[in-house]
């Protein structure tokens, strides 16, 4: 996909790799990954309402090429195999962790743009690097493991921690 506005409407169900480049906007529906998803692009405008589900039972990576990729809303619900996590990724919505192994790698994830954030992480998901450059509202439920540095902008309007938790296992700035 590339420089256009995408709507979708229920869930499309990709067996293969999605590969994301500058688009305009994403909105409805889920996109059901069984393969990679590489992003390398920025989303440049809004809505920005799309969810990419990653539920392959294989092994699965979630990069952007070496660069910095942006995402919609991601959800994690692997039956099996594992996902690696790669590069930095700047997610402008939500991230649903449910099932599945995750390796964060190297890996920064960024929670990024105007739009709030839902982060449930559960209780084993754990990220490398974390960043949240948001002026949006923030609001995590279960813990949020972070092996590497974890980063809050100053910028914040509001954080929100509904009986989760944040557990920073190097630096915290």
């Amino acid at each position: 996909t590339s420089g256009n506005d995408f709507a979708f409407t229920g869930t499309v169900t990709i067996a293969g790799n999605l590969t994301l480049t500058a688009v305009n906007s994403y909105s409805g529906g889920t996109l059901a990954v069984a393969g990679n998803v590489t992003t390398t692009g920025a989303i440049t405008s809004s809505p920005i309402t799309t969810t990419i589900l990653i539920e392959g039972n294989g092994t699965q990576t979630l990069g952007a090429s070496g660069v910095t990729g942006e995402l919609p809303a991601i959800t994690i619900n692997k039956s099996g195999g594992s996902l690696t996590l790669q590069d930095t990724l700047r997610a402008r919505r939500g991230w649903t962790y449910t099932a599945g192994t995750v390796d964060a790698g190297t890996s920064t994830v960024s929670f990024y743009g105007s739009q709030n954030k839902v982060i449930n992480t559960g209780t084993t998901l754990a990220f490398n690097h974390v960043i949240f450059d948001t002026n949006a509202n923030v609001t995590i439920t279960g813990t949020m493991n972070v092996d590497g540095n974890f980063h809050r902008c100053q910028r914040y309007q509001r954080w929100n921690d509904y009986g989760g938790g944040q557990s920073c296992h190097h630096q915290y700035r």
